[in-house]
């Protein structure tokens, strides 16, 4: 039995135990008495914010009192809910049927109560009651006048741990004036923010993006970042978010999010909010954005618009990473617009929200490529040029409708159409020597493609390549999820779900080949061809399932549910230059078609066109468990999820070839998820661990042979197998106060561990000659990787003025791929081990909100190693450093910004990679008209070093791209 199967049988019996345990406990806690919650918010009538101090008294029918509390606006609630003050109030089991009155008092409104009648306890632990809504009681005092919003801005208090939240208060950094809420984001201790708009903090990934406790362009976190004003948010919240079920149901059912929550200072809760931004730069470069939000008691409104050409997100004076490898590929021209209403019952009960997104994009890439491909009869090179033009338009709906009274219903309704055209134009050679001596990429191209060829460089060649395409591709999907759940007067729950998605895709190819050979006599190779693939395919599933509430802390589910899948593929090649007149030297422009009336006859590539479907049925069962336990000093919670799934798949193949495939199998991928945390030690404790079982691609399955592409010839093999994957993840974190105001520190550690077994690996088979390569898939042992990271900063000096941070990692992976050469006998697994260490230091001043002062270095060194005989050890650092600041003139208005950094590498094959790079920006802005209007100047890569460069080390090769 392998360690991989022995793991799969333990953590079985483990959940098994843990079940039995847990199940025994709930049996016992029902002997001791226990104790119902009754629950639920206090609103302000007017604002609909939580009122601070409140004291809510529960009482019977009768006036008798049974419980007290004393509840606070911020203070921590289990759900999360920062918006409203939440209460919990308790009774006791045996004496909880029956009329109570809830009463709620509070400085500066009018005392309010509500009555609430419990008719059936069984085991149930939670009840809701209705909104309390407090009148305010008028005293000449503007509403917006509030003690706790004096109390934070006087003291400028960067970051505080309330419980297991992390709150940053906004108006504690400081940002040029007109910046965004991204500025915001990247100035978060421990927050970090890439070029794609993903965020995480202490090296756990941001998965929800919220305002105000709300999805926002739900899946786009880039339109909040880049369009929500910086001075409109009071703080950012950041937090593990319970679902707005698990809220519902009064207990966990789903795995908690790591959220970022934007919380909007209170003027901006309610009215409108405009920002207009327009700029304009050297060598035409243009920017123009509009941001619109409409807030009322119960909605929200939001509008954007952005047109631009600059292609960057990030700005001069802050401590951005402009490393060459992130820096964005290419010229982008974009133009998006959306629009998200948000519209919610003032009782809760329902909620609707939907957004709608549309943009059109034009981008212009050109990429440089240096390889090195790992063979055991001696290693090939390849040096390669493509210039890309594309076109896209894309659209997208969204619509989700949650209702929470009486009984659980969402529906959510997804549709999106994309269209692209691109154009492009590629040269490449590939050689068994290395280009060096030749120059850089670009000269090495030039050489091999002259009039008048080198003789010694000729001798060198394997083959030279030119390629240009034009492609059309449009593709619409929609789908439909819905999910409804009933509450039984016992406690427990039946839920009942639903799904359907539909997708079409089109696909069109031009392309002109031209390929010459340097080791065979008169075989040049031209190809004029014209591809078509359209394809569709729907699917729908069906699930059932019952919760059963076992204790207090224990809840088990168990649902079947039943999946179809269908898929229809289309793959027709026509070889346009069998046709007279379309051969080498033909005047026809790429993109034109024969217009004799069978054309696609004649040029018809019957062996390798076809035609596939692919229908599969799945049938689950899975048992879900959840053990969770709140309280003032601990948050424990803990989820397995254990499906079993049975499926039948078929699948027919009609080309060159008439094949079918049957196939039966099962999947098992149980997972489990710890969260742990103490409160008032600021310790907290998250354990992630699953096994997936992957069928390989049925169409792999199928012996055929593709040589449509004469250079990549690709088989399918019979006798693949099923893969498993396994992943372990665990994050810890502590925080400490020193001194009271003065020091605080904080530190994360983190590992991740993954290993495949029977990894399905595209292997392949080199020809010496031509330089071509047949693709078969095969199962291989031996792919994993493992990181372990450690964050920590601290806060010091006056105000805590000074903040320093440390980010250490080491990254360990081991690819595996199998790779032969023609002629030579039996393939080789190549195996690849990189180790990369990564170390980034900065150390920032911040004074209110006028200056700010900081320092940063990165290290990164990669030794990248192989048991090949041919293999040379890669032993390459990147490393920077440089200084950063943003001052605000005293009583000038005027904000100077400015950073500069350098970029260095060493250690890489090409001469074009080993260099030093002084990245310089800077910026100057100022307000008029009461910070309404602001004008900013910013200069980027003043020096002009910025260049884009990738390296990626696999047991294939090794890639260089700039």
């Amino acid at each position: 039995m392998t360690s991989l199967n022995k793991t799969k049988y333990l953590l079985v019996i483990l959940i098994v135990l843990l079940t039995s345990a847990t199940v025994s406990y709930g049996q016992k806690t029902k002997k001791n008495k226990r104790k119902i919650e009754l629950s639920g918010y206090v609103i302000d009538a007017k604002t609909k914010a939580g009122p601070d101090s409140v004291f809510v008294t529960l009482m019977r029918s009768d006036s008798t009192v049974i419980d007290t509390m004393t509840c606070r606006r911020y203070e921590k609630n289990r759900w999360n809910m920062r918006d409203r003050t939440y209460y919990e109030l308790k009774v006791a089991a045996d004496s909880a049927q029956g009329k109570f009155i809830v009463k709620a008092k509070a400085p500066g409104y009018y005392p309010n109560t509500v009555d609430y009648e419990i008719k059936k306890v069984a085991r149930n632990r939670w009840f809701e009651l209705p909104v309390i809504y407090m009148r305010p009681i008028k005293v000449g005092v503007p509403d917006s006048v509030m003690l706790d919003e004096v109390v934070v801005k006087a003291t400028k208090i960067k970051m505080v741990q309330r419980g297991d939240t992390i709150v940053y208060n906004a108006d504690a950094f400081p940002l040029e004036e007109g910046s965004m809420l991204d500025a915001l984001v990247r100035q978060l201790p421990g927050a970090k923010l890439s070029s794609e708009g993903e965020i995480t903090v202490n090296g756990e990934k941001v998965e929800e993006l919220t305002l105000n406790g709300k999805d926002f362009f739900k899946g786009n976190k880039k339109v909040m970042l880049e369009n929500l004003p910086s001075f409109t948010v009071k703080n950012i919240q950041v937090y593990h978010k319970s679902s707005e079920k698990s809220k519902w149901a009064g207990r966990e059912q789903e795995e908690k999010k790591f959220t970022m929550d934007v919380q909007l200072k209170r003027q901006y809760n309610k009215g409108f909010l405009g920002n207009v931004e327009v700029a304009g730069g050297t060598e035409d470069r243009y920017m123009a954005r509009l941001f619109a939000l409409r807030y009322t008691d119960c909605s929200r409104l939001s509008v954007y618009a952005n047109t631009n050409n600059v292609n960057e997100n990030r700005k001069p004076g802050r401590d951005g990473d402009w490393d060459p490898a992130n820096q964005p590929e290419g010229s982008r021209t974009t133009r998006k617009a959306g629009i998200d209403l948000q519209i919610t019952e003032k009782e809760q009960s329902w909620e609707e929200q939907g957004n709608v997104e549309f943009s059109w994009d034009k981008s212009v890439d050109e990429n440089i490529n240096n390889s090195e491909q790992f063979l055991s009869t001696g290693n090939n090179y390849s040096r390669s040029m493509s210039d890309r033009i594309s076109h896209s338009k894309n659209f997208r709906l969204n619509n989700y409708f949650y209702r929470r009274k009486p009984y659980w219903m969402y529906h959510y309704t997804n549709v999106n159409y994309n269209e692209n055209n691109s154009d492009n134009v590629s040269r490449s050679m590939l050689a068994d020597e290395e280009f060096s001596r030749w120059g850089n990429v670009q000269q090495s191209l030039d050489s091999a493609f002259s009039m008048q060829l080198n003789p010694q460089l000729q001798a060198q060649l394997i083959n030279r390549r030119k390629d240009n395409s034009l492609s059309n591709y449009t593709s619409f999907n929609a789908s439909h999820n819905m999910d409804v759940d009933f509450k039984l007067g016992s406690g427990d729950r039946i839920e009942i779900m639903a799904s359907g998605s539909y997708l079409n895709v089109k696909n069109k190819n031009y392309s002109l080949q031209d390929v010459n050979y340097f080791r065979i006599q008169d075989s040049d190779l031209y190809q004029n061809k014209y591809t078509t693939s359209p394809n569709h395919n729907y699917s729908y599933s069906f699930n059932a399932g019952y919760t059963y509430n076992a204790s207090e802390h224990f809840t088990m589910n168990l649902s079947v549910a039943y999946n179809q899948n269908y898929q229809s593929n289309t793959q027709q090649y026509y070889d346009l230059h069998n046709i007279d007149g379309w051969g080498m030297g033909a005047i026809h422009p790429l993109g034109e078609l024969p217009s004799n009336y069978d054309w696609d006859v004649l040029a018809i590539d019957a062996k390798n066109s076809y035609r596939s479907t692919d229908m599969t049925k799945n049938y689950t069962a899975s048992l879900r468990s959840y053990y969770q336990n709140y309280n003032d000093s601990v948050n424990f919670y803990i989820y397995f999820y254990i499906p079993f799934s049975v499926a039948n798949q078929r699948y027919d193949y009609h080309g060159g070839i008439e094949a079918q495939r049957r196939r039966d199998y099962t999947n098992f991928s149980p997972q489990g998820y710890i969260y742990y945390r103490q409160n008032k030690k600021r310790v907290g404790v998250i354990a992630q661990y699953g096994i997936r079982k992957s069928q390989p691609n049925i169409s792999n399955l199928i012996d055929v042979s593709n040589n449509s592409d004469p250079l990549n010839i690709r088989l399918g093999n019979p006798d693949l197998k099923p893969s498993w994957n396994e992943d372990l993840r665990i994050n810890a974190e502590k925080r400490w106060e020193h001194g009271g105001d003065t020091v605080t520190v904080w530190t994360n550690i983190g590992a991740y561990i993954s290993a495949t077994q029977n990894a399905v690996s595209q292997g392949y088979t080199m020809d010496k000659t031509t330089g071509g390569r047949t693709y078969k898939p095969v199962n291989v042992d031996g792919n994993w990787s493992w990181n372990v990271s450690s964050g920590s900063g601290m806060d010091f000096g006056k105000e805590k003025r000074f903040n320093f941070n440390n980010d250490l990692s080491y990254n360990f992976s081991q690819s595996v791929d199998m790779v032969a050469v023609a002629g030579q006998s039996g393939s080789s697994l190549s195996k690849v081990h990189n180790n990369i260490w990564n170390d980034n230091l900065s150390l920032t001043y911040r004074s209110g909100d006028s200056l700010s002062l900081g320092i940063s270095g990165k290290l990164e060194y990669r030794h990248s190693t192989s048991d090949q005989t041919n293999f040379n050890k890669i032993n390459a650092t990147n490393f920077s450093y440089g200084f950063n600041g943003m001052w605000r003139v005293f009583r000038t208005g005027i904000t100077l910004a400015t950073d500069i950094k350098m970029f260095s590498r060493r250690g890489y094959a090409s001469s074009d990679l080993n260099t030093d790079n002084l990245v310089w920006n800077a910026s100057i802005s100022r307000s008029f008209m009461k910070k309404k209007l602001t004008a900013r100047l910013e200069m980027f890569d003043i020096l002009h070093q910025l260049t884009n460069t990738n390296i990626n080390v696999n047991a294939m090769g090794r890639y260089e791209t700039v």
